[in-house]
């Protein structure tokens, strides 16, 4: 439990909204283990979440476990598509 309060603790860098969506991804650990390997962090994973995903949670890991980490961060970038 300690290893992955420090996980979330490192990638949500203070933003609380990522914060949020780290704390509902809980329950799909493998999310946040990829949100770390493609070093998305912070205000990236609200926007992920909110702009990409419609602040879609089922979505949003869908997203996380089928796309390259190339097309989610063109994503992030480039606002909803």
């Amino acid at each position: 439990m300690k290893e992955i309060i420090e996980k979330i603790t490192k990638l949500c860098r203070g933003n609380i909204g990522a914060l949020t969506i780290l704390e509902r991804l809980l329950t799909n650990t493998e999310c946040i283990d990829i949100l770390e390997r493609y070093n998305i962090c912070g205000s990236d994973i609200w926007q992920l979440y909110k702009d990409c995903c419609h602040e879609n949670i089922d979505l949003m890991t869908d997203v996380l476990n089928k796309l390259p980490s190339e097309n989610i961060k063109y994503h992030i970038n480039h606002g909803k598509r």
